[in-house]
Order: structure tokens, then C-alpha cells, then sequence
């Protein structure tokens, strides 16, 4: 063999315990990620769930509050009225009955609820 052929398989081995090693530091950095980002997904779909539970309960809370809230006004003005209150977090509706006395003519309607999504709540 002579030294040109000797020095062309050094260097070629050399090349390929180089090009091996780089492949096994880039495959461990590639499976690192990849741990990264299940954990990540992982942790971001805890987390939506978290927050669905808690608004769902915020709105429930919520829901009961305008209840009492429309109860205790219609009390407080001795109105006599059945209130449908259409609840938010399971589109379920909620009939109230808050005094015997009879509604003031003109007064028909309550509002709740943010401005882009008013409902008229009918008190009869």
C-alpha cells in the first residue's frame, strides 16, 4: 500500500468515526426535543383542561349570582315575576318566582351579560 493510499484510508476512517459521532450527538439533541415537546403538550392539555374546569365553574357561579340578583331586585320592587334565566355553561333555562305582587306596567325586560351577547330575559 503506499502512503498516498495509507494517509486516503486514515483520513476516511478518521471522516467516519467524526461523521458517526456527530450523527449520535445529533440523534440524542433530536430524542431530548422530542421529550421536550411531549412534555410540553402534555402540560398544555392539563392546563386547558384546568382552565375548562375553572371557567366552567366561574360561569356557574356566575349564574347563580344573576339568579339571586334578579330574585332580590324583583322582591325588593314588589314585582311579581317568573324569571327565565338561560344559563351560559349548559344552555339549560331556570323559571324563578320572586313575589306575589304583580309587575309595574313598562317593565318587561332585564338585560344581563356583556354587551355583544345581551339576552333578554322576560318577566311576566
Amino acid at each position: 500500500m503506499t502512503k498516498v493510499q495509507s494517509l486516503n484510508a486514515y483520513v476516511t476512517e478518521r471522516l467516519m468515526l467524526a461523521a458517526r459521532e456527530i450523527l449520535e450527538v445529533v440523534s440524542d439533541a433530536v430524542l431530548e426535543l422530542q421529550e421536550e415537546v411531549g412534555r410540553a403538550r402534555r402540560e398544555s392539555e392539563r392546563l386547558r383542561k384546568r382552565l375548562y374546569e375553572v371557567s366552567f365553574h366561574a360561569q356557574a357561579i356566575l349564574h347563580g349570582l344573576l339568579q339571586y340578583t334578579l330574585i332580590y331586585i324583583c322582591t325588593t320592587r314588589g314585582w311579581n315575576s317568573s324569571v327565565t334565566v338561560k344559563n351560559g355553561v349548559n344552555n339549560t333555562s331556570t323559571s324563578l318566582v320572586a313575589h306575589p305582587l304583580s309587575l309595574p306596567e313598562g317593565h318587561l325586560k332585564c338585560c344581563s351579560g356583556d354587551l355583544a351577547q345581551r339576552r333578554v330575559l322576560n318577566m311576566h
